[in-house]
């Protein structure tokens, strides 16, 4: 049977926490963040409302998690998971609108980006704009915020590597640092700005910092969260082989058969100040943070075995720092992993931790965000908290899903905690007297090195509002970076206003004054009277769509350089504005501050009458254009497996190998180039050479640029992950002709080459072949019906004499041997007869002791030495 809401009893209110300046509440005043199948909060809300499970299969264009499947554990450089929750569009970035070139987008993690975006969105939420924001007591510059995120992997800096290894050159500035030191950057933001990293619980830690950051006066206002991303496969491989991932893709937290957990992705972020400012300022406040703790496990009987005593620790000084009763706790958002280790453990710190408070059972609902959208890792706690909050704040529980059949090593019919399985309302909880007072929550994220946090989050009860007074008409502004964005912006304003507010409905002066004192002015402007809330609405969605009247003023700064002058210049204008405003000119107001004028909407607060206060209301459309590594020489579906290699060689116009073999007029790859980069591409392997070799159809050249490719599967026993001798290859040559299509080649394992014989050029000549230099080497020619059959040898290897060193690596001794390349046309390699790990660059000489000036039959230009065990001719391309 589904778990209803826990019954709420009278219960004590417990000791008020209202201690010195240093212990006062934080209140959340913005938040925001996207979520797996979740692009904003609102519809994050919906699926955690609805039970959705938005864990799905690793999407497509990651990696091919397919071809790196193993059902079995133990099998090397393979995962045995390919689920998790993900974010669509990570590749996506409004670069310009942040002022960053899009080739320095391209070399930043998109955890930094993404975190950017959302940074701004929670300071929007919030009201306040980096420009409304005060300047530090201290300089008088910049604005006085703290940045403080938590994040874990950096996926995008091991793909890029992956990438340079295969010949796919990247440069990316991924540093961890900069995701928080970005936003502070970008907002002149003069607080601390501190990337945090304690593996799991890393995001819940950096509120933690935020909060003491403010208390301690290093800033006024702070930006908390966390992000998390997965581009690269190496972490699945490295969590199977620990076998920490669960083997179903479901999160059982506190449920029965939980074998381990999913990853996910995310991120989120919430806007912090004073609880007393906060409510000095009309701010919307979300929620309050009443105590924050922090501490570690010490060792215990392994480096990830989580310590319960010192989780029990955490709780009970939370509880003591926010000076509530464990009673009026009426929801746990646990850090519930789903490991048949971690959560009895958790489960039992949080029991005896409450059981010294109360020994009530089954009065607090305990759940774990975890079962609908993954493990979110460095993001955990941020998603966590912001469930937390989401529910406070609409006074829903929410439900913990795959958990019908409780975890058998926790006993809850003795536990102050039930799992909750359903939407259910909230009880508000009521003192003796039958007052109401404040919904309280508590959220858990452990790391997996030790490092624990804890977090106490109340309800605000706002005062009761005043009589509503008859709306007056308001002026309505909005603006972005250009045409497109403000009509979407204005499409997305309209069909909020249109849409019943929740929790509490909105007012049009409220809704007024957010968009013209919390959101930055930007060039693309529009201006109207609203009558009310309805024709707000209304007239955002006509100029969404593109309606123009004479309601509406629109226009981008700039157009009139001399209106602005105006007004900017001198007291008089400015006197002006003022009078306009004791006046209520609103439609003067409006067509002003379109033409550029620059309006002191703070002065419009303060003159007019009536309280006004900051609400959420939809924040800024970003553009979404990719911005990525170039991966365009890799195929689509390319395996990510370890042992899976891919080699990429770009052939140019003018390439010998091309330039020298023309059939009918047009550029063919001649048949030894193939073999010539297949060598190349399995140098790696310990095969002796290729065989049963096939050319299905001619390679000719169609553009500016060819890029061949092969994918190198070496199969290899369960028992070892290096390639044996006996070990095959496949391998397929790809040309791509037009975007998405490409026509491949397979050949098969081994080389073997053909004895040397005279070309016949009569052969050529017949059938309009033209060869050069670099096609010297061919022979065996000879009509083959209609075509023109041709083989190919490479030439003797020639031993030089000597190798004379011209570096202070070890010489080149007789057991290095040099032979020519490419016809004895271009230079070969001396190469040693067994692998070593010294290199030597020599210049090989001729058998008479003579240097070679320039390439000749019969002396090699150069030597130089490798590491593999043996080598062939130097690629002539």
């Amino acid at each position: 049977m589904a778990a209803s809401a826990p019954a709420v009893a009278t219960v004590p209110a417990g000791p008020a926490a209202r201690g010195p300046q240093e212990d006062e509440p934080i209140a959340v005043i913005g938040l925001s963040g996207r979520y797996p199948q979740a692009r904003d909060l609102d519809e994050f809300w919906r699926n955690l409302a609805a039970g959705r499970d938005c864990v799905t299969e690793v999407p497509a264009d990651r990696w091919d998690a397919e071809a790196l499947f193993d059902a079995d554990p133990a099998t090397p450089g393979r995962s045995y998971s390919r689920w998790g929750g993900f974010l669509s569009d990570v590749d996506a970035f409004d670069s310009l609108f942040f002022q960053i070139s899009p080739m320095q987008a391209r070399s930043m993690d998109p955890q930094e980006r993404l975190f950017l975006e959302t940074a701004w969105a929670a300071l929007e939420n919030a009201g306040y704009p980096p420009s409304r924001i005060p300047a530090p007591g201290y300089g008088g510059q910049g604005h006085d915020v703290g940045v403080f995120v938590g994040v874990m992997w950096d996926d995008y800096a091991v793909l890029a590597a992956t990438e340079s290894a295969r010949g796919n050159h990247q440069v990316v500035l991924a540093n961890r640092s900069s995701i928080a030191n970005q936003v502070s950057y970008f907002g002149d933001f003069r607080g601390p700005s501190v990337v945090v990293d304690t593996a799991c619980s890393a995001s819940l830690v950096a509120l933690h910092q935020a909060c003491e950051s403010i208390r301690r006066g290093e800033c006024s206002y702070a930006i908390a969260g966390g992000v998390n991303i997965a581009v690269h496969p190496d972490k699945y491989v490295h969590l199977s082989r620990k076998t920490m991932l669960s083997a179903d893709g479901r999160c059982r937290a506190f449920g029965a058969g939980g074998s381990g957990y999913v990853p996910g992705e995310g991120v989120g972020a919430v806007v912090l100040k004073r609880l007393s400012e906060a409510v000095r300022d009309g701010d919307t406040v979300h929620a309050v943070i009443r105590a924050t703790a922090v501490n570690h496990g010490g060792r215990t009987s392994g480096f990830t075995v989580p310590n319960p005593h010192a989780q029990q620790a955490l709780v009970e000084q939370a509880l003591a720092t926010a000076g509530v009763d464990a009673r009026t706790i009426g929801c746990v958002e646990a850090h519930g992993t789903g490991t048949s280790l971690g959560d009895p453990i958790e489960h039992t710190a949080l029991a005896q931790a409450y059981a010294k408070h109360t020994a009530d059972t089954g009065f607090c609902a305990l759940g774990s965000v975890k079962s609908v959208i993954g493990h979110l890792e460095g993001a955990a706690g941020i998603a966590g908290l912001t469930k937390a909050v989401l529910q406070l704040r609409n006074g829903t529980l929410l439900p913990t899903l795959h958990a019908d059949d409780p975890n058998p090593a926790i006993d809850f019919s003795r536990s102050p905690f039930t799992v909750q399985r359903e939407t259910a309302p909230w009880p508000q909880p009521r003192d003796a007297d039958g007052s109401p007072l404040p919904r309280r929550a508590a959220v858990s994220s452990f790391g997996a090195g030790g490092t624990n946090a804890h977090v106490i989050l109340e309800e605000y009860l706002a005062p009761a509002p005043a009589p509503a007074a008859a709306e007056e008409p308001e002026l309505i502004v909005l603006s972005a970076r250009d045409d497109k964005r403000l009509r979407e912006y204005a499409a997305q304003m309209g069909r909020a206003l249109a849409a019943p507010a929740e929790p509490a409905p909105l007012r049009l002066a409220d809704v007024a004054h957010t968009l013209r004192a919390g959101r930055e002015a930007m060039a693309e402007r529009l201006a109207f009277v609203a009558a009310d809330l309805a024709d707000a609405a209304a007239k955002l969605t006509a100029a969404g769509r593109g309606e123009d009247g004479q309601w509406l003023h629109r226009g981008r700064v700039g157009q009139h350089p001399p209106l602005e002058g105006l007004f900017t210049e001198g007291p008089g204008g400015q006197d002006f504005l003022t009078a306009q405003i004791l006046a209520g000119a609103d439609d003067l107001l409006g067509r002003l501050w379109v033409g550029g004028v620059f309006v002191d909407w703070e002065l419009v607060h303060r003159l007019r009458p009536g309280g006004r206060r900051r609400v959420p209301l939809p924040t800024y459309p970003f553009e979404r254009v990719r911005h990525w590594l170039d991966l365009r020489a890799a195929a689509a579906a390319e395996p990510a497996a370890p042992s899976v290699r891919t080699w990429r060689h770009t052939l140019a116009a003018g390439a010998p190998v091309l330039r020298d073999h023309v059939v009918a007029g047009r550029p063919i790859l001649p048949g030894v180039g193939h073999l010539d980069l297949v060598a190349a591409a399995c140098g790696g392997l310990t095969g002796r050479g290729l065989a049963d070799v096939r050319w299905t159809a001619p390679w000719p050249w169609r553009a500016r640029r060819s890029r061949c490719r092969s994918d190198s599967r070496a199969r290899a026993t369960k028992s070892s992950a290096r390639t044996t001798p006996s070990a095959r290859a496949a391998v397929w040559w790809t040309r791509r002709r037009r975007p998405r299509r490409w026509t491949s080649r397979r050949c098969g394992p081994a080389w073997t080459a053909a004895p040397a014989r005279t070309p016949s050029t009569g052969c050529w000549k017949g059938r309009a072949c033209r060869t050069g230099r670099s096609s010297a080497g061919s022979s065996r020619c000879g009509p083959a019906g209609t075509r023109c059959s041709a083989g190919s040898a490479r030439p003797p290897r020639t031993p030089a004499t000597h190798c004379t060193p011209e570096s202070s690596t070890p010489p080149c001794t007789s057991s290095r041997r040099c032979w020519y390349g490419a016809g004895g046309r271009r230079p070969g390699r001396c190469c040693p007869s067994r692998s070593t790990a010294s290199t030597c660059s020599a210049r090989c000489r001729s058998p008479a002791g003579r240097t070679s000036g320039r390439p000749e039959p019969t002396a090699a230009t150069s030597c130089c030495s490798t590491t593999r065990v043996r080598c062939g001719c130097a690629s002539p391309v």
